[in-house]
């Protein structure tokens, strides 16, 4: 029992240690967390940004960055944001790029230690740099990256040609991500996603 209860404590200390509500918010200019957000959301777009249509999702992914465990979010996984096109699901994953930066956050796999740095690709981009590199190189290259958001997901071909190995890059990437257990985000404006990749 003692055994389980350190594990439990330890499980609780990294976690919280390791991504904290922000010491560096400045009261004046950024009451919350949420206005810090909304900031980086302007600076992206460059104009000032109107979360009228997005304060619940901007309200998740910031108690998602501090792991406040608020509406039984799994603080362990990525998510994917789904909408329709134009609706600012990239500007969003772009915001919360520069919003991680703003602590220095760290996440937990395996016992190593990964700093909460937010890469964002394309997947019809990485479906292209599958055709001109090597077959194996883009794959790993995307399946190691710490935090990854796979931008536009399902807009790829299905099946992309590397001198004549038809593969799905990123159902293949998605795979090798999920075994390893590294971040990963996407945004889509898929309604189904089981169509476009299987199981995994």
């Amino acid at each position: 029992m003692i055994g389980n209860l350190n594990e439990i404590i330890g499980d609780i200390k990294s976690r919280y240690e390791l991504r904290r509500v922000s010491s560096f918010l400045e009261p004046d200019k950024y009451p919350t967390a949420i206005n810090l957000f909304v900031s980086m959301a302007s600076a992206v777009c460059g104009k000032e940004y109107d979360q009228t249509h997005t304060a619940d999702i901007i309200n998740k992914l910031v108690h998602w960055t501090y792991d406040t465990s608020v509406d039984e979010i799994d603080c362990r996984k990525g998510f994917l944001i789904r909408g329709e096109t134009g609706r600012g699901k990239t500007l969003l994953m772009y915001a919360l790029k520069e919003f991680v930066q703003y602590d220095s956050n760290w996440y937990i796999v395996g016992g190593k230690r990964y700093r909460l740095e937010l890469s964002i690709a394309s997947a019809r981009n990485i479906a292209f740099e599958y055709a001109q590199q090597s077959e194996g190189s883009v794959i790993a290259k995307y399946s190691r990256i710490p935090c990854l958001c796979i931008d536009d997901l399902g807009s790829e071909p299905m099946l992309s040609s590397n001198y004549g190995n038809k593969c799905s890059v990123v159902s293949e990437i998605l795979a090798n991500r999920a075994e390893t257990k590294l971040l990963t985000f996407a945004t889509t404006n898929v309604a189904r996603l089981s169509e476009c990749y299987d199981d995994r």
